[in-house]
């Protein structure tokens, strides 16, 4: 399911989707949901794709907001798709959505595919407070940690 599905009917269905497991994670008290990745391509999505992608991740963030959890959608790599491969678009989507319950999830797997640096994306984040949640591979050098 995706919100940027060419068949209209598959994209809404990925719109009613978050809601229960909002909900759920709400009712864990758990402190983060990952819904927010998009595993598609804003081509197959028609013109309007990124619109329609900003406005439904702005939707599910307030939702979670009114339930009392934060989203995190993480940047993906090239092969999986063309919406957010690298924490600067994805930082700049989030920023367009404008929401405080919508930030990144930072997974080092995808970062060795598009980013320079294994360190920098994730300073980037940190420092635009968006860094809620991070899934360290073992592609990530210990020595490379650093609290800032």
């Amino acid at each position: 399911m995706s919100l940027l599905h060419a068949d209209p009917a598959r994209s809404a269905l990925a719109e009613t989707c978050p809601w229960g497991p909002i909900r759920l994670e709400a009712e864990l008290s758990a402190p983060v949901v990952t819904v927010g990745s998009v595993g598609a391509r804003l081509a197959a999505g028609g013109p309007d794709a990124r619109d329609q992608l900003i406005a439904g991740l702005g939707e599910q963030g307030d939702y979670a907001l009114a339930q009392g959890v934060r989203l995190v959608g993480e940047p993906l790599n090239r092969h999986e798709t063309d919406a957010m491969i690298n924490v600067d678009e994805r930082l700049a989507v989030s920023h367009q959505i404008g929401r405080v319950a919508v930030g990144l999830l930072l997974d080092t797997f995808h970062i060795k595919f598009e980013e320079r640096s294994g360190t920098e994306p994730s300073r980037k984040a940190w420092a635009a407070g968006q860094s809620w949640h991070v899934q360290l591979g073992k592609e990530f050098e210990v020595d490379e940690i650093r609290v800032a």
